[in-house]
């Protein structure tokens, strides 16, 4: 393995980035059509060099890392993170014929926008006079 020197890690990340086709190795959005700012990711631990990743993918990363890390019981959190992605593929369809409290429809959504609007116009009246 060969240390990067900090000189060194512009170019290296626009070699990457060019092997990724200017894309993030995560969301794939092209950085360089995008003007996106872009991180050369690496392992924490070992400090391989993985990829380019754009900022938002990159900040990401480590913080589902991190709470993975702290939800995980058993196994790395690689093997949690499974677990999550499979639980979640397995509820793409509903399972069960409840809605959670606190869910509003798009219409409840609309309506409730409506009214804060309604009320928002109404004491900027009550200011104006």
């Amino acid at each position: 393995m060969q240390k990067l020197q900090n000189s060194m890690v512009a170019p290296t990340r626009a070699r990457i980035l060019a092997l990724q086709k200017g894309c993030c190795a995560v969301c794939g959005i092209n950085c360089l059509k995008e003007n996106k700012t872009t991180t050369l990711d690496h392992d924490h631990e070992t400090g391989v060099v993985r990829g380019v990743l754009c900022n938002n993918c990159n900040g990401l990363e480590g913080k589902v890392k991190n709470s993975a890390n702290r939800a995980k019981r058993d196994g790395t959190y690689l093997d949690w993170l499974k677990r999550l992605v499979a639980y979640l593929e397995h509820h793409s369809v509903p399972r069960t014929n409840l809605l959670h409290p606190t869910h509003k429809s798009l219409e409840e959504k609309r309506v409730l926008k409506n009214k804060r609007e309604r009320l928002k116009r109404a004491a900027m009246k009550k200011v104006t006079k």
